[in-house]
């Protein structure tokens, strides 16, 4: 049996490999933060994504929201859940994510539909005079489905993606992810990939211009020790390319010998450690539980060069009883703060098992 799994998990880390390799030979991939549209598909959209860092594609938590980062953790286990997100972002910005699963002809398939608004805004013309408000928002429909075959899991999120920031300035499209998953038959251990937002626009903000998207290929595991209450995760993100380092030049503050401005240099290190999100839950009990994450970009992004602080750090508790979950998180942005999420789950199943005991039996005549 344990060689069996051994080449099972060859396998799978054979065809993940060949996976990254061919996206990784793409032109037109290798696009960074900041420089695609609908960006806002990088945020996470519930609490436990949040409090391991931003992202994790192997974890084997019963959380319908999970699907959302790799639609291969969606399983029979997960059918007749919802959950709803909120997340006060920054300034107005918030954001509300919702949920729902069931089970289709013995296909498992969940409906999520996300959404974030950056408030209200206001519209002036040329000389600065205010015509009105407008209220920019972006939304992401999902349909996501998986198919388990022996240790493995596939699956796919068909998205429609929908964003307007003023008016006629609009775009939209249709995308997809497309996960796998590969679970030990003998251990708590997990082995994910998942690539996002693959497809094209079906309209783009400006009329003629090419858009890129924020494609991702992520690969990660998730292994709880045997003896211990304590479940480690390790997430590569954007490994689609090697070098997602950026250095603003603006803020060199050293000078030579000859007065110039000294141009800070990359360093294979830092190229390597920005790709990785570390997580760790620690399994306090049946109904509780506590989580951490690191994010090595985040910290190495939105760090001062004078404090780094906590920025990078997030964390988050989740209280689970036997019909509902609660889980909260908090992530750590920038010195100046960080931001919460708050994610209930409920197990409709639950309710239906209640009103089943409660129906009273009929009394034979």
């Amino acid at each position: 049996m344990r060689s069996d799994s051994f080449l099972s998990l060859k396998r799978f880390a054979v065809a993940a490999t060949t996976c990254v390799c061919f996206f990784t030979m793409q032109k037109g991939l290798s696009q960074q933060g900041g420089k695609s549209t609908f960006q806002f598909l990088n945020v996470p959209m519930d609490a436990h994504t949040a409090s391991v860092g931003g992202a994790t594609v192997s974890n084997p938590q019963a959380s319908l929201a999970l699907s959302l980062q790799n639609p291969a953790l969606l399983r029979d286990t997960l059918m007749q859940q919802c959950y709803s997100s909120y997340i006060p972002y920054f300034a107005d910005i918030k954001s509300t994510s919702i949920g729902y699963s069931r089970t289709i002809r013995n296909q498992p398939y969940a409906l999520h539909l996300s959404y974030l608004s950056y408030g209200e805004m206001n519209a002036t013309d040329e000389t600065g005079t205010v015509t009105g408000v407008f209220r920019p928002a972006d939304l992401a429909l999902t349909v996501s489905t998986s198919r388990s075959i022996a240790p493995f899991t596939i699956g796919t999120n068909v998205k429609f993606i929908y964003s307007e920031l003023y008016s006629f300035y609009k775009a939209y499209g249709l995308y997809a992810d497309i996960g796998g998953v590969f679970k030990h038959p003998n251990r708590d251990f997990n082995v994910g990939i998942c690539v996002r937002n693959l497809g094209m626009p079906i309209r783009n903000f400006n009329r003629g211009v090419k858009e890129t998207m924020p494609l991702d290929v992520r690969i990660g595991t998730t292994y709880k020790l045997e003896h211990v209450p304590l479940r480690l995760s390790l997430t590569g993100q954007h490994l689609y390319k090697f070098d997602v380092v950026y250095l603003d030049t603006a803020l060199a503050k050293t000078k030579d010998l000859e007065g110039n401005y000294v141009i800070p240099e990359k360093t294979f290190g830092d190229k390597i450690l920005r790709h990785f999100i570390v997580g760790a839950e620690f399994l306090l009990s049946k109904h509780l539980q506590f989580r951490a994450g690191y994010n090595f970009m985040r910290r190495k992004e939105f760090r001062l060069d004078s404090k780094a602080g906590t920025t990078g750090l997030s964390w988050g508790i989740s209280l689970k009883l036997r019909k509902l979950d609660l889980d909260f998180s908090r992530s750590n942005y920038h010195l100046s703060g960080g931001r919460n999420w708050i994610t209930l789950t409920c197990r409709l199943s639950e309710f239906t098992k209640v009103r089943k005991k409660q129906e009273p039996t009929s009394i034979p005549q």
